[in-house]
Order: structure tokens, then sequence, then C-alpha cells
């Protein structure tokens, strides 16, 4: 019982790693990375999760099924149909403030389903004086492959667009 413990803690933590870094699409900046560089990333943290989960005696093939879920998900979502979509769909949300959901067939055929829960508002620290607003937001994307969940914070800027807080011009 003690070592199923351990293995659902260490599995829970690689995994968490892998979504919230392995598959990260933009920097601590707020630049954009490449595809490559998302693909890279993916990779290299599907492979730390694989070899965590195995060296805590997880079972083969659920432990291939997890580190290869989450990329396989961001794939599907990695063209421009489905980035405009999901960024009308994430622009709504925040402007309403009100939970947004959406389902459409992608480009290849398969369902996606889009989930995206808004968080109540609060003033950013460093900007308090100016007025900057910012809120919680919770995005759950399901493809073929699985479902990836990913929380952000978006701020609104003094012209209304709301925008990653690493972008906030204060």
């Amino acid at each position: 019982m003690h070592q199923l413990v351990k293995l659902f803690i260490a599995c829970i933590v690689s995994l968490s790693l892998f979504f919230s870094v392995g598959c990260a699409t933009t920097n601590a900046g707020g630049s954009a990375f490449t595809s490559e560089q998302v693909m890279l990333r993916c990779v290299g943290s599907g492979a730390l999760a694989y070899g965590v989960c195995l060296a805590l005696k997880g079972d083969e093939k659920r432990c291939l099924a997890a580190a290869v879920g989450g990329c396989a998900v961001w794939l599907a979502y990695n063209n421009a149909r489905d980035k405009e979509r999901l960024a009308a769909l994430r622009q709504r949300t925040l402007e309403q403030g009100v939970a947004q959901q959406d389902e459409w067939n992608g480009d290849d055929g398969n369902l996606r389903k889009a989930s995206f829960t808004p968080g109540a508002d609060f003033p950013l620290a460093s900007a308090r004086e100016s007025g900057v607003v910012c809120r919680p937001l919770k995005e759950d994307l399901s493809a073929s492959a699985g479902t990836v969940s990913n929380n952000s914070v978006y701020c609104r800027n003094r012209d209304g667009t709301w925008v990653p807080q690493s972008s906030v011009s204060i």
C-alpha cells in the first residue's frame, strides 16, 4: 500500500511538471515559443515523467500513455484555425467573466472541446495604483488523445484588451 501511495504522488508531481512546464507555449517573458521549441519541451518533459513513473514501478503502458497524451493534445490544437478559435473563446470568456465552452471538428476531422472558466478579478499588486485588473483562467482542452488543463492569469490593459499577466503594460 505504501508503494502505491508513493507511485501515485510521484506520478502526479511528474505529470504536473510535464503539463505545466513541458507543454507551455510561452516563456516567462510572455513571448511565444516556436513549434519546435514546444515539441522539444514536451518530449523532454514526457521522457522525465515516463522515467519517474517507471522508476516507481508504474505500469509501462500507463506511464507511456500519460507521457505522450499531453503533447498529443497540444499538437491537435497546433494549427491556425484551432488557435484562432481558442483565442476568440478565451477573449469572450475574459470579457464576459463567465465560463464558455465550444466544440468543433478540427482539420483532422477529430472532435475538439474547449472550456474556459474565469476566476475572481484582483488588482495586479505591482500596478495597484494604475487600476490594472487581472483574472485567473482555467483552460481545459480536449482532443482524441485526452484532456489537458492549464491555469493562467490574464490582465486587462488600459486599452481594454486582455493579455497574459507577463505582458501587462503599466
